[in-house]
């Protein structure tokens, strides 16, 4: 999620979805991925009653923090946010709001990409050159 007014940019993901900005023709990679190994992630999983193995949700899931997966959100007695799987945007570093200076503020040839890992993958061409945006 992006939103923009004349002061502030302000980014939010949830899971692998992520922002990049340009400043000078270089990336500014500016969201974080929910990873379950994280700290506060695992011990939120593990208050659930699962478990992270290699990385993942109880072997299986690489984020921790998604809007679908569902069959992570059943935990009785638990809240949305207290689930295996979170849908909310995250804790602290999830959120990044940027003070909308000369460097950011749209104008022609900027550009500000959106997505997630599986769609850069997907389409190579997507990826980052290092063009000013």
């Amino acid at each position: 999620m992006s939103s923009y007014s004349f002061q502030y940019i302000i980014f939010s993901n949830c899971g692998d979805s992520r922002a990049v900005l340009s400043r000078g023709g270089r990336p500014v990679l500016v969201t974080q991925d929910h990873k379950p190994s994280n700290p506060p992630e695992r011990e939120r999983i593990q208050a659930a009653g699962g478990s992270v193995m290699m990385q993942r949700v109880n072997g299986s899931l690489a984020v921790s923090r998604a809007l679908g997966d569902f069959e992570y959100k059943n935990v009785d007695g638990k809240g949305p946010t207290e689930q295996l799987v979170s849908p909310e945007p995250g804790e602290e570093g999830a959120t990044m709001t940027f003070r909308a200076t000369k460097d950011f503020r749209p104008r022609p040839g900027r550009k500000l990409v959106i997505a997630n890992s599986g769609l850069l993958h997907k389409f190579p061409f997507l990826r980052w050159r290092g063009e000013d945006a």
